[in-house]
């Protein structure tokens, strides 16, 4: 979803732009899509067959981002847009702690209206065991059962 919000300089994509984009990248069939913009979401969610929500505590979270922060600090990502180096931005730190008041309660909303396949991994331990059924049955998400 980065690839997609943002411009260069960390400038936000307009949103009949980024609609647009979304909508490209959707077009064809396979693939994940990362992000949770709540713009594009619902356009996402109809295409999608099957949802993961990696619902996972702040705790676990927030150590992550500073490690990503120092580990590629001046650097681009390879899953973020060109020109948009990893730096200090305390408005995203901000944003990263609050998250659970701000966004999690509909994300919580759209993961139960999702009429289709979905799995909630809110720990480690549910992603460990998500993915040692995919390799023991050799197969992609959409063939383990949901939990």
């Amino acid at each position: 979803m980065d690839q997609l919000f943002f411009e260069p300089g960390w400038k936000p994509t307009p949103k009949p732009e980024l609609a647009k984009r979304v909508a490209a990248a959707i077009s064809e069939d396979g693939g994940v899509f990362d992000g949770n913009n709540s713009g594009t979401l619902q356009m996402r969610l109809e295409k999608a067959h099957s949802l993961i929500w990696l619902d996972l505590p702040l705790w676990i979270t927030f150590p992550r981002i500073i490690r990503r922060l120092v580990r590629n600090y001046g650097t681009v990502r390879p899953d973020m847009a060109d020109g948009c180096p990893e730096r200090f931005d305390m408005e995203f730190l901000r944003w990263a702690w609050t998250f659970p008041q701000h966004s999690r309660p509909r994300q919580e909303i759209e993961f139960e209206a999702f009429g289709k396949m979905k799995y909630r991994l809110a720990s480690k331990r549910d992603i460990s065991r998500f993915l040692r059924r995919i390799e023991r049955t050799g197969t992609t998400w959409d063939a383990v059962e949901p939990k």
